[in-house]
């Protein structure tokens, strides 16, 4: 009974128009007939000669646009060529010389990737909330930060360190 009353309450409080009181404006168009904004350009279904009619418009790359092409670029390159093609492969001859036996080299690598995994997947919601640049930025400090230590590296263990910062850049650059 309390739910049909409630109903009720709600039908009587809705305000009903008469046909009368409901006033039409009067249609510029027929019915079926396409209605363009005339903010937006419309092609009239060719595409290409759309294209060309703004093909003669100048259009400028600006230094900042090629400056955040070039960081862009190195970050990818850095996280991936580096890290991966330069290291790995050399990896045992780098164990011996800083501590003579092969203990934890595997983690090397798996510190890489079970880091950028990890990082990847936090950094896609990260960048949700707040936004691809600032994600991208904290990405990069990884990676410099990753090269750093991995040059200045004086033992295995801080070579997995190294590897570990890379792999968290890499990771959220990657978003």
């Amino acid at each position: 009974m309390g739910v049909d009353s409630a109903q009720q309450e709600e039908i009587e409080n809705i305000e009903t128009t008469s046909p009368a009181e409901r006033v039409r404006k009067p249609s510029t168009h027929k019915i079926g007939e396409e209605v363009l904004d005339p903010h937006i350009h419309d092609d009239h279904g060719d595409p290409h000669a759309a294209a060309l009619e703004n093909a003669d418009v100048e259009v400028k790359v600006t230094l900042l646009t090629w400056t955040a092409v070039f960081f862009l670029g190195m970050t990818f390159f850095s996280s991936i060529s580096f890290t991966l093609n330069s290291l790995i492969p050399v990896a045992t001859s780098v164990a011996m010389e800083l501590q003579g036996s092969l203990d934890n080299v595997n983690w090397i690598a798996g510190g890489w990737s079970l880091a950028g995994s990890v990082s990847f997947a936090i950094a896609g919601q990260m960048s949700d909330y707040f936004g691809r640049k600032d994600v991208l930025m904290v990405g990069q400090a990884f990676l410099l930060l990753g090269h750093v230590v991995g040059a200045s590296a004086q033992s295995v263990s801080q070579v997995i360190a190294a590897m570990v910062l890379l792999g968290v850049g890499t990771g959220t650059t990657f978003v």
